[in-house]
């Protein structure tokens, strides 16, 4: 749920001497956008001879009023990411991000945040790079376009890019935490369940497919839809349907774990434990064990956690969520457009979306589009 941070990390076999050469090592301010999103100002460091890399940037969370602080440390072997006190490995390592400069093409002049500078682009298979690179020979704008998601990032660099004769190796280091998964609550009894109403939104032809995916209570996807909404993120997710479904859960809760795509592809250790988390993450421990009812929870589902009928739940037993019923899947369109979802979202704009709420509750109780339902538009088997 929570849209990607990172540099993508890509070999480019490249074969063309191109001109631009930037330093080795260095250290820069930056401003970054991904996916349309505004993700806030940050600082990078940089060491190609140490194979490191660290960044840290802050995001406004505008309809939360919380800030996230996100860092990223790249090694040889694995990237970590955390925030609020939260740390996963996600796929990839270190690599040199102006490698691909070699084989640039040189575009043109232009003017980026009035700094006058020289185009190079490097276009691939699945991948187009672009870096503005000014008269000191400092990047302006490096851009990484990709053809799936998240599929634009863009970094403007500061004044303060400088090559450093010197960095801070310790940077490069991750914290402890970040090498092992977060233990599962403790308040709670081993193997304790409970019924869960999970929300939902996906694209067409995914119904029923929720094994390493993210859901949520009826906040947690309110503001989830709301986000989406909100960062115009809807079309280009290709959102269509609107999920609610009746969870039997095992509530020692595991360290939330960000699932995108179908199939799903999860961040984090694994495991087979139900993930928690409050939206966004906004609470220390990303509010994996505390109460979230003024945000709403979100909730990752992990395929090895997944039971079948007369199965024993538990954690040791890999079985920790079951689908006792899908109640309705809805068209999105129904709930953003005929009902205004998608208006309260941009009306309200902050948590705790009462209205939004309202809506999104209405669509589901009733089939009755004239009292605020919506049918359900996936034949129940």
């Amino acid at each position: 749920m929570l849209c990607g941070l990172l540099l993508i990390a890509l070999a480019v076999v490249i074969d063309v001497q191109a001109t631009p050469v930037l330093p080795a090592q260095f250290t820069t301010s930056f401003d970054l956008r991904i996916y349309g999103s505004n993700l806030g100002p940050g600082w990078m460091q940089f060491s190609k001879d140490l194979k490191g890399m660290y960044t840290n940037n802050t995001q406004v969370v505008q309809y939360l009023n919380q800030s996230l602080v996100f860092e990223q440390v790249y090694t040889e072997t694995a990237i970590y990411v955390s925030f609020n006190d939260v740390c996963r490995p996600v796929e990839g390592t270190f690599y040199d991000i102006f490698g691909w400069l070699v084989g640039a093409s040189f575009v043109g002049n232009e003017t980026i945040n009035d700094r006058r500078c020289q185009l190079w682009k490097l276009d691939t298979s699945h991948t187009n790079f672009s870096v503005c690179i000014d008269a000191a020979s400092r990047p302006v704008r490096y851009r990484i376009d990709l053809d799936h998601y998240p599929n634009d990032q863009i970094y403007d660099f500061g004044l303060d890019f400088a090559a450093a004769s010197v960095v801070d190796k310790s940077l490069f280091v991750p914290a402890q935490d970040c090498l092992h998964a977060a233990p599962t609550c403790h308040d709670r009894t081993d193997n304790a369940t409970e019924a869960l109403l999970a929300y939902i939104f996906h694209p067409e032809n995914t119904t029923g497919d929720i094994g390493n995916q993210d859901v949520a209570d009826e906040l947690g996807d309110t503001v989830f839809i709301c986000s989406d909404v909100l960062d115009n993120h809807t079309d280009f997710d290709s959102y269509a349907l609107v999920s609610l479904y009746n969870l039997t859960v095992v509530t020692n809760w595991a360290q939330y774990q960000q699932c995108n795509e179908y199939p799903g592809v999860c961040l984090g250790y694994g495991g087979p434990g139900v993930g928690r988390e409050a939206s966004y993450g906004v609470y220390p421990n990303a509010g994996q064990c505390s109460n979230n009812t003024e945000v709403g929870n979100w909730y990752s589902l992990p395929k090895q956690g997944h039971c079948q009928q007369g199965d024993t739940m538990g954690l040791a037993y890999n079985c920790t969520w079951i689908i006792e019923e899908r109640i309705k899947t809805i068209d999105a369109t129904c709930l953003l457009k005929q009902h205004g979802m998608e208006a309260s979202c941009r009306a309200e704009r902050m948590v705790p979306f009462t209205a939004t709420r309202a809506i999104l509750r209405k669509a589901f109780e009733s089939d009755d589009v004239t009292q605020g339902g919506c049918p359900n538009v996936v034949p129940h088997v």
